[in-house]
């Protein structure tokens, strides 16, 4: 259980304009279950993190954190987002200004990407509690977020020269140790089909029950097409920091998609948008996180 900063939390709502039970609704959480976090009483991981997630608090322990000041914190209205590093220590990074990509269709990008709030936060939840189930099992970092920091990204994926299909036989012999965990991860959320399975991917999912594999698996989907829809039109220049908040979804979705062509067995390099955008947050890890094993 975690007790959260209540004064933290009701400023960023503040300085969004958004009530309690609009931020409850955006969390897909209980409006009693957000009142309980705003008093300062203990709430679940699940909770901690879905809050974090509609705030749009890349770092769900900041929420916690007595570091941060509020007026930090508000300058997350203007697209900052809050980092911690491996040493445990918080920074407020902030976006740069806007460039010339045209106001209009940078409006449509943010209103798209907010139109996903519910998927977001159906991937972000399924996703963090299907690893607190798999690392009970696993010798690998403790939260899925430092995992992602330490594996980056698959291997030759965003060049558009290997078939996905092949992917696994070619490159998981080269993986590094965060990498072969991750991909066991990914596998077992979307197991590689066999001739004597039927029936659609999330009945062989680990997430359980069923139900909750193909609401996560619908929330993957439109969260992918989103960003390799975008990533062609407007580049890195206008997505990069100012989207710093989803790098970890796009890298996970990255590795979930080179998982799921297993299943479908459909040939082809696919999303190479999605791929290029994982690459480049990928290539703005830090040196120390890309060099643990």
């Amino acid at each position: 259980m975690t007790v959260l900063n209540g004064k933290l939390i009701q400023a960023l709502r503040d300085a969004e304009g958004i009530k309690q039970k609009e931020l409850a609704q955006r969390a897909q959480i209980s409006l009693r279950s957000l009142q309980k976090a705003e008093a300062g009483m203990s709430v679940g991981a699940d909770t901690h993190n879905a809050i974090a997630t509609a705030l749009r608090v890349r770092s769900a322990s900041a929420l916690a954190d007595p570091k941060l000041t509020i007026n930090n914190l508000r300058r997350l209205r203007n697209g900052g987002y809050v980092m911690a590093d491996d040493a445990g220590t918080i920074s407020l990074k902030a976006i740069p200004p806007m460039p010339a990509a045209g106001p209009a269709l940078f409006a449509q990008l943010l209103a798209d990407d907010e139109d996903l709030g519910p998927q977001y936060a159906t991937f972000h939840t399924q996703a963090y509690r299907q690893y607190r189930v798999f690392q009970r099992g696993s010798s690998g970092p403790q939260d899925l977020l430092e995992l992602l920091n330490r594996a980056g990204m698959p291997l030759n994926v965003a060049q558009g020269t290997v078939e996905l299909i092949d992917w696994p036989t070619e490159h998981v012999s080269q993986l590094t140790a965060p990498q072969k965990t991750l991909w066991k991860f990914v596998t077992g959320i979307y197991p590689a089909r066999k001739p004597y399975l039927d029936g659609q991917v999330w009945d062989y999912s680990s997430i359980k029950p069923a139900k909750d594999a193909e609401a996560f698996h619908w929330a993957r989907r439109k969260i992918a097409k989103h960003w390799d829809k975008w990533f062609p039109i407007v580049g890195w220049s206008v997505i990069g920091e100012r989207f710093m908040t989803h790098r970890d979804e796009v890298l996970l979705i990255t590795w979930l998609e080179l998982a799921l062509v297993q299943w479908t067995r459909e040939p082809g390099m696919h999303k190479q948008g999605l791929f290029t955008l994982a690459q480049a947050y990928a290539d703005t890890l830090s040196p120390v996180r890309k060099k643990k094993k």
